[in-house]
């Protein structure tokens, strides 16, 4: 086989397995939509009370590392989800048990390794978003390493270009980037990207 033809399949491959990742991620959402929007509903409404975020460090879905925030400090805790000072730990801080405990499970069930809430301004407007990263399942890039969904659920309407690219509203034709990764739109209030880390 000639270095033309070597080139033209690998370049072919590549393209395939971006569109596969994209093609996926979208199909992802709305198969597991109930899941995902009870995550952050859940989510939103226990961070209302306490702000926290929350992420899982292992395979099996077995171990979190839970980050509490306060007026002053963020007390970081990593724990098994079996383990009872977890449970202490909330009750200490004074969070809805039942409710985190919950959310973990939804988190398990659908293989979401972190959650986290961020605030934002917007033409000096301060705005947040939930941000909830997947691991996932069936999508397996050909080349490099394995990826993570990351969706972004805004409270307010966002810009997008003509392909569905999300814009920077204060330049209504540049793309905006969250932690160097492009984001594409589910709707109007719900996008997606895919990182090569969960958080």
């Amino acid at each position: 086989m000639s270095k033309a033809h070597s080139h033209i399949i690998f370049s072919m491959l590549l393209f395939l397995s971006a569109c596969t990742g994209k093609n996926i991620t979208g199909r992802f959402y709305t198969e597991q939509q109930a899941e995902l929007d009870s995550i952050k509903n859940l989510y939103g409404a226990l961070y209302a009370q306490h702000p926290f975020s929350m992420a899982f460090t292992d395979k099996g879905f077995q171990n979190i590392s839970l980050d509490i925030h306060t007026d002053s400090l963020t007390y970081i805790y990593d724990f098994q989800v079996a383990d009872p000072r977890l449970r202490d730990t909330l009750r200490h801080y004074d969070f809805a048990l039942s409710g985190t405990m919950q959310l973990i499970r939804l988190m398990q069930t659908i293989k979401s390794t972190w959650v986290n809430r961020f605030d934002y301004y917007s033409n000096g407007k301060k705005e947040h978003m939930i941000m909830i990263s997947v691991k996932p399942r069936a999508f397996k890039p050909i080349f490099g390493s394995r990826k993570y969904y990351i969706l972004t659920y805004y409270a307010q309407p966002q810009l997008f270009d003509e392909k569905g690219n999300l814009l920077d509203r204060r330049r209504s034709r540049r793309l905006r980037k969250i932690n160097g990764i492009s984001f594409q739109r589910i709707n109007d209030s719900i996008c997606y990207g895919i990182s090569a880390q969960f958080r």
